[in-house]
């Protein structure tokens, strides 16, 4: 059956508690570079663990956390389940689009700055906002294997320019 989804009767539904226990200190720590991001500083995490051991519930509880900050935080949560089941920047458009179709078209043009070009190939529906600033041949002009740098160098551009305004937390989760 295509698009049915098998569960076992006998194995409980994933349940998860309001209240977090443990991983104090992992907690703290992401505090820390929390605080330094509120405070302007660039602070950057990585949370690893083999699937299971609560990886994402530890990204769930600092999201919740940071939503109940003072200072406005602009999540972008990049999730990515299944390998090879998606292009390989569909966890980064799951994360950009939503955030970018929420804003303005001035706030828009201003975030994507010089790199118009690049969201227009990646982002087709935000695309259509940017109108005639999106055109260009500079895709065409890029060897093929510097094509993923400049892509890269889009996304990061973008999110140095959105955090002129305030802090970003990028969660890239696989």
């Amino acid at each position: 059956l295509l698009g049915a989804v098998w569960h076992d009767a006998g194995m409980p539904g994933r349940t998860v508690s309001e209240r977090f226990v443990g991983r104090e200190r992992e907690l703290s720590r992401l505090a820390v570079a929390i605080e330094a991001a509120v405070q302007g500083r660039s602070a950057r995490i990585v949370l690893a663990g083999p699937g299971g051991i609560g990886v994402s519930r530890i990204i769930d509880e600092t999201v919740r956390r940071v939503g109940r900050l003072a200072e406005p935080f602009q999540i972008v949560r990049c999730r990515a389940f299944a390998p090879h089941a998606m292009a390989a920047y569909a966890p980064i458009i799951e994360g950009l689009e939503p955030w970018l179709a929420s804003l303005d078209t001035a706030e828009l043009g201003r975030v994507v700055g010089p790199w118009s070009e690049p969201f227009a190939r990646l982002l087709p529906t935000v695309a259509a906002r940017l109108g005639d600033q999106a055109a260009g041949p500079r895709h065409d002009a890029i060897a093929p294997e510097r094509r993923t740098a400049w892509l890269n160098e889009a996304i990061h551009g973008l999110l140095e320019r959105d955090g002129e305004r305030g802090p970003v937390l990028l969660i890239l989760e696989d």
